[in-house]
């Protein structure tokens, strides 16, 4: 093997602890197997004596075959000695080479007496751990209530939504499970909460004015860059001295506010962008120039007031707040104290341990110096594999087992993509430090070959995030030790292409096109499809084959960011456009079928009257009852309950014999199996049904059913792990899986297989794995900042971040923790986020494309910062953003071709889907194929067909169908195959901080179809009763929290105390989502059919109509459009108006009612308009 230097370095490096930076692409794997295989051969070092630590089991079982093949080999050569080897080969499963959590449960075992652990202590899973925290939380409420602690009732409510104990035990949970990520948790937390009782002597030199200084700072350069660029235009468009002055004196305001920032923060927040930014003066430019000017003007302007709005109160107030804090703090601390406890002592008395426990009690073996001299001797070398995802208790173990030069690590800092799971990167980067402190005994070896990707890309990569990534964004700066090198030495043609879809112009103008239809997600998923298609039999260079050979689907992978939510969409497109497509969705396990079946079963075995379960275990394949047969026992018997309906139907003479005798069948083996319930353990009844029914058979002939019968054997499992610490027996165990299934426990990933299929996956999947093609798609996708909107917020270094709530004088103001802690926050998201995109450029072999919906290319691009700086990057919103910044050197928009920019390593398009249609059937026609022969006859046939005109032609205008909010438009409404809807599902269940009008207008509307009426009728507080509702809706997952957060629950509040609301509620008949299907003559529709005898099914969904007095029927529409003046409104309503008569019309024929009054409600506006 012809190793590179570092290679080398990485391999053969001896008698110093080695830090290996491994780029992307790069080959650590086989570069820490062969030092292990040479340790091996040289030294003798058996494999027994290695502690080899990797992030998965998984990476374990790769680690351990790619070992024992290179092992294989070496027998193979000459003057080796084979039967070592073969006896180490004996050996390798027995080896150290496991998880960290798997190497500190064989530490607590052999030492559990250093520990008082029960040495048969089991590892809980998550749903059980879940409960029995659940069970501690009861016992520390109770004994707090019971107690009448005034301090903690008072902390709970402030930090709770609507007073729900719930969410403060989340809050209490997560700060749990955060300081367990530090080797001294409650050590840690004392020192931060003391941190509220500080008498903050030198608050201006502290921490917390350093971070806010530099928010601020970065904020003001960039308001000055874009002042500047702002005055490069008027100058460029010849604007006169008027508007020059003014942008001279912007520059020079913002240039002195910065000044004065600095010096004196406390009189900077005095400041108002008044202050600074006076009259804006045409300065003679007109129309787009003086827009163009204006807007990067603004834009600075709205950068200056975020800057102002970061701290708006002076040092005495921050002090105030922060002592004012401390009870609570205090608080907090002793509660989680006492839940760690009572927790601790519920799963002693269990024999149970978590993971996160395993990690804190061998931290605590190896701090007795006697079992750590023990635990040193068994290892001569330690190798950590993934060290960038390394986090804060696992550093403090394996500084615990290493001597003094044997550690060998391996990772990058890129690719530290575990957030989520307290992964920290500056572990590694705190290493690289340190080793540059002594470089006799450390040594960091940067390997940076990628022997993946071609040239070309390498390079654009290498480009882009030389420019975009930094310490302040990614962690790291993108310099010469990161700079990937390209390993292969092919001179292949290939650009980074950059392709950004127009959704305003992406369809066709006929109204019902499916394409006008699309969202914005949809389009950009159709324009992949449509791109795909058109890569399909294209060549590509296959380096292993070392030539040419055409593109097949199994080339192709789609990444994006959260895939998960997106594979319906992918999957449903892609077959429209016959593309096979792969993709792994995660499933809860609870809610698979194969569990709930059986959960059902064991439902009706304890308790046999209810009736959606007992209908659902008769269609099953354990009784396998036909719908006509259900109907008939109804039927035959009218009980108001089913179960009620069974007992009933058994009874009656008359009846169907055979049916009678299914259902005879039926409750003899339901009675069986409850008898046996009263005796039998729980997992011996799920064993017996599993051998007398035929469930496990049916499951597993259904698709992916391996995996349905692993998941019933899994079943089987958990059932013992739960009476193992249970004695609630069928009842208990079925609450379990009840609050297991709320949880939404993890499953497992189906895998549609296919060896030529498209790849779809999230980022964070495809670590590690590559692609001869690789598309990145929803580059336009804002960040997540959610977690910057907590009411008490963590950070390892500022500790507990809160904000103040003051439930008596009803306000709420961020402490300076919770302050810094977001733009902290912000800073790690967009970290993490930049790590992300680096995986996925570095995913691609042969050919990178990245994809990204654009409304205005124009202005994406004026709106650019002019200097690309780490502050830039660090207030951008999306990839795309950043991508743009770095590629484009002058940020000026311009097009050819429908191409804005291109280089030797980046192409960016500005597409519409119509343009690729275009070029598809372009390429179609241009494909030359040997065996592909038309003769004369077939191409004189496609002619006639293609020149072929029908007699009545304005009946091939007419559609089919067509949906009510179409026939607005009805001039624009052509032929589809298609029901034009009503209107698109909610687009508002996005990832991003920040909902339009419109999205919440879908909220409320959502909550309109949900909410209970009957309940509303029957409060006497409907305020109380509504929130109620809500807070149910979001425990149930029928909505998020920060959905609910972003609305005004007044609208909801104030439309049932309008008179409609009122009416509604005392309805006695009210139809919600009331669909309805309308044959009526297309001549009636629109004067252009008029000569037209054919008929159109009008198809539409009422939101809302109900009777009243008289019979008479009040209908409601809720719309989600915005306008700005009552000019606007009024045009809207005239729209509206067509469509409710067809409304009215399907009431009067479809009910035989009356309409009497019909109203638009504008939900983005809350108000209500008769029409």
């Amino acid at each position: 093997m012809n190793w590179t230097k570092s290679q080398s370095d990485a391999i053969n490096t001896d008698n110093k602890n080695l830090l290996i930076s491994a780029g992307a692409g790069c080959g650590k794997t086989a570069i820490l197997t062969n030092r292990i295989i040479r340790l091996m051969l040289e030294e003798k070092t058996d494999i027994d004596k290695f502690l080899v630590v990797t992030f998965t089991n998984a990476a374990a079982s790769g680690m351990k075959e790619k070992i024992r093949k290179l092992l294989y080999s070496k027998i193979k050569e000459k003057n080796n000695d084979k039967r070592y080897l073969f006896d180490q080969i004996s050996n390798l499963e027995k080896a150290n080479i496991s998880t960290l959590h798997s190497f500190c449960i064989s530490v607590i075992r052999e030492y559990y007496h250093l520990v008082d652990v029960d040495p048969a202590f089991k590892i809980i899973d998550s749903t059980n751990a879940n409960i029995l925290m659940d069970e501690a939380f009861d016992m520390l409420f109770e004994d707090r209530y019971k107690k009448e602690d005034k301090d903690f009732i008072n902390t709970s409510i402030s930090y709770s939504f609507n007073a729900d104990e719930e969410e403060f035990k989340n809050i209490l949970k997560e700060i749990y499970f955060f300081i367990y990520n530090r080797p001294n948790p409650f050590k840690w937390l004392r020192e931060k909460v003391d941190l509220f009782n500080d008498d903050f002597n030198d608050i201006e030199n502290s921490m917390f004015i350093d971070i806010i200084k530099d928010k601020i700072n970065g904020y003001l350069s960039l308001a000055l860059d874009y002042s500047s660029k702002a005055k490069d235009k008027a100058m460029r468009y010849e604007a006169n001295d008027d508007l020059l002055e003014i942008l001279n004196m912007d520059l020079d305001g913002l240039k002195n506010t910065q000044n004065l920032m600095i010096n004196n923060l406390e009189k900077f927040i005095t400041l108002k962008p008044a202050d600074i930014f006076k009259r804006f003066k045409a300065g003679g430019l007109k129309g787009e120039e003086k827009a163009e000017v204006q807007n990067l003007r603004n834009e600075s302007k709205d950068i200056l007031k975020k800057a102002l709005n970061i701290l708006t109160f002076n040092y005495k107030d921050i002090i105030d707040v922060v002592h004012e804090l401390y009870p609570h703090m205090k608080t907090i601390e002793q509660a989680i104290i006492d839940f760690d406890a009572y927790y601790s002592h519920l799963k002693s008395e269990k024999g149970v341990l978590e993971f996160k426990d395993t990690e804190h009690l061998c931290l605590k073996i190896l701090e007795d110096e006697k079992a750590r001299e023990e635990i040193l001797s068994k290892f001569d070398y330690v190798f950590v594999d993934e060290y960038q995802d390394t986090n804060l208790v696992q550093e403090a173990i394996i500084n615990k087992v290493i001597k003094e030069n044997n550690l060998f690590t391996v990772g990058d800092v890129k690719q530290s993509i575990y957030r989520f799971r307290q992964a920290e990167p500056e572990i590694f980067l705190d290493r690289i430090k340190n080793y540059k402190k002594d470089e006799k005994i450390n040594k960091t070896v940067y390997m940076n070959t990628n022997f993946r990707t071609n040239k070309n890309i390498i390079t654009g990569i290498n480009t882009l995030f030389e420019k975009i990534m930094s310490k302040k964004t990614g962690k790291i700066n993108y310099d010469e030790n990161e700079r990937l090198i390209a390993g292969r030495d092919e001179e292949i043609e290939s650009k980074i292409e950059v392709h950004l879809i127009n959704k305003d112009t992406a369809g066709v103008d006929s109204f019902d096109s499916e394409l006008s239809e699309l969202s914005t997600e949809e389009n950009e998923i159709t324009y992949i499809a449509l791109m795909i298609n058109n890569l399909i039999g294209t060549d590509i260079y296959d380096p292993e084959l070392k030539e040419y050979r055409k593109v097949k689907f199994s080339d192709i992978c789609i990444l994006h960011r959260s895939a998960n939510t997106r594979i319906k969409n992918v999957k449903e497109i892609f077959n429209k456009y016959s593309i096979p497509v792969t993709s792994e969705k995660e499933i809860e396990y609870f809610k698979t079928l194969e569990i709930e079946t059986i959960k059902d079963f064991l439902s009706i075995i304890n308790n046999f009257k209810d009736d959606i379960t007992l209908l659902s275990v008769m269609r099953s394949p354990i009784f396998n009852f036909t719908v006509d047969e259900l109907l008939e026992i109804k039927i035959s018997t009218r009980e108001s309950h089913y179960y009620k309906s069974i007992m009933s139907f058994i009874n009656k003479e008359n009846v169907n014999i055979t049916l009678k005798d299914k259902v005879k069948n039926m409750l003899k083996v339901i009675n069986d199996y409850s008898d046996r319930s009263l005796y039998t353990s729980v997992p011996d009844l799920i064993s017996n049904i599993y051998e007398e029914t035929n469930i496990m058979d049916y499951m597993s002939a259904l698709p992916f059913g391996n995996i349905r019968v692993n998941n019933m054997k899994t079943l089987l499992i958990k059932a013992n792990e739960y009476e193992s610490f249970s004695n609630e027996g069928l009842y208990g165990f079925i609450n379990f899986m009840d609050y297991a299934k709320i949880q939404s426990e993890s499953g497992y990933a189906f895998s549609e297989d296919s060896e030529n299929s498209v790849n779809f996956m999230s980022i964070h999947k495809s670590k590690g794995l590559e692609f001869p093609i690789v598309i990145l798609m929803g580059c336009h996708k804002m960040f997540n900042m959610l977690d910057t909107k907590k009411p008490i917020m963590l950070n390892k270094d500022l500790g507990i971040c809160p904000s103040l709530i003051d439930l008596d004088n009803k306000y709420k103001v961020d402490s300076i923790f919770k302050i810094c802690a977001k733009i902290v926050e912000n800073n790690e998201i967009l970290s993490e986020e930049m790590r992300l995109l680096y995986v996925a450029l570095t995913r691609a072999k042969e050919k990178l494309i990245l994809t990204a919906y654009s409304k205005d290319t124009k202005k994406l691009i004026d709106n650019l910062p002019s200097n690309i700086t780490p502050y830039s990057v660090e207030f951008s919103n999306s990839y795309l953003e950043w991508i743009m910044q770095g590629i484009l050197p002058n940020k000026i928009y311009e097009e050819e071709n429908n191409i804005i920019y291109e280089d030797n390593n980046f192409i960016v398009y500005n597409n519409k889907i119509e343009d690729l249609l275009t070029e598809l059937s372009t390429s179609y026609i241009n494909q030359k194929d040997d065996d592909f022969y038309l003769d004369d006859k077939i191409i004189n046939k496609i002619k006639d067909d293609l020149n072929f005109k029908y007699k009545n032609i304005v009946n091939t205008t007419i559609p089919r169908k067509a949906g009510v909010s179409s026939l607005k438009n009805v001039d624009l409404l052509e032929v589809g195959n298609n029901v034009i809807n009503l209107r698109e599902a909610p687009k508002f269940k996005q990832e991003k901080s920040v909902l339009s009008s419109a999205e919440k207008g879908n909220i409320i509307h959502f909550i309109f179809e949900i909410i209970d009426i009957d309940k509303l009728k029957k409060t006497k507080n409907l305020k109380a009763e509504i929130d109620i509702q809500i807070r149910e809706f979001i425990n149930k997952k029928m909505l998020k929290q920060e959905e609910v957060d972003n609305i005004d629950i007044n609208y909801i509040y104030n439309f049932f105390d309008s008179n409609i609301g009122k009416e509604l509620i005392h309805s006695k008949k009210i139809y919600r989502e009331l669909p309805f299907n309308l044959a009526l003559k297309a001549k009636d529709i629109s004067e252009k059919w008029k000569d037209s005898e054919e008929e159109i099914l009008v198809q539409g969904i009422i939101d809302l109509t109900f009777e009243v007095e008289n019979g008479a029927m009040i209908l409601v529409d809720y719309k989600t459009n915005h306008y700005n003046n009552e000019s606007e409104k009024k045009e809207l309503l005239k729209g509206f108006e067509i469509q409710l008569n067809y409304y009215k019309r399907a009431i009067s024929t479809l009910m035989n009612k009356n309409v009497k009054h019909s109203y638009i409600y504008f939900l983005s506006k809350n108000e209500i308009e008769e029409v």
